[in-house]
């Protein structure tokens, strides 16, 4: 009787220091609340109301200048400028967007001015995803005043444009942008309107939040 009383016992010992001792296993082990990156990845990785920051930086390539009736226009500016902006976008669902930008560029002639141009502009916009990469897709529609010398013009600005997007983090996305720049200058003579073609090339740098 005193053997059976004595198992029953320890068994009771055992059953109260296993839970013990499964609890300290588990406190030596570090906890981490983080979702590893390829686990958040989705087709619908966006929802309503996310948010994104973006500035790029690059070079803008004077293509070629076209007058209303198409013909070709010569013009003096270098064969490369600078140019750089800053967008805001909003997320209306998974793949489309809304936002606005502001932009820049500026380019030299051959003679030894400059041409300053500062695009005004909303976008909208659809975003595939495959895996990490994120590609959107925009058109931009705006205002962008010119400035060459002593010459100004405020004119309409189009812009469609193709983003390559790689997710380094859940917060940070590093990509290359590829844009064209639609410019009109529309004065009050028509056979002297002219139209302008720039190609953009641009890192992109991207917060999501």
């Amino acid at each position: 009787m005193l053997k059976k009383n004595s198992c029953i016992v320890m068994v009771f010992l055992l059953g109260l220091l296993v839970p013990v001792a499964a609890q300290e296993a588990d406190e030596g082990v570090p906890q981490d609340d983080t979702i590893p990156l390829e686990e958040e990845y989705r087709p619908f990785l966006y929802t309503r109301g996310d948010q994104t920051l973006r500035i790029n930086l690059g070079v803008l390539f004077p293509l070629f200048f076209t007058d209303t009736a198409g013909s070709t226009v010569a013009n003096n500016l270098d064969i490369v400028g600078g140019t750089g902006s800053f967008a805001y976008t909003y997320f209306l669902s998974p793949t489309f967007f809304i936002g606005g930008k502001l932009g820049g560029m500026f380019a030299g002639t051959i003679g030894k001015t400059m041409l300053f141009i500062i695009p005004i502009t909303a976008h909208v916009g659809y975003q595939l995803i495959l895996g990490r990469f994120e590609i959107p897709l925009s058109i931009s529609l705006g205002i962008a005043p010119q400035t060459h010398l002593t010459s100004t013009y405020l004119g309409f600005f189009a812009q469609p444009e193709l983003s390559v997007f790689f997710r380094l983090h859940p917060d940070w996305s590093l990509g290359l942008n590829a844009g064209w720049w639609f410019v009109p200058e529309w004065g009050t003579k028509t056979q002297k309107d002219i139209i302008g073609h720039f190609f953009e090339l641009t890192l992109a740098v991207r917060h999501h939040f």
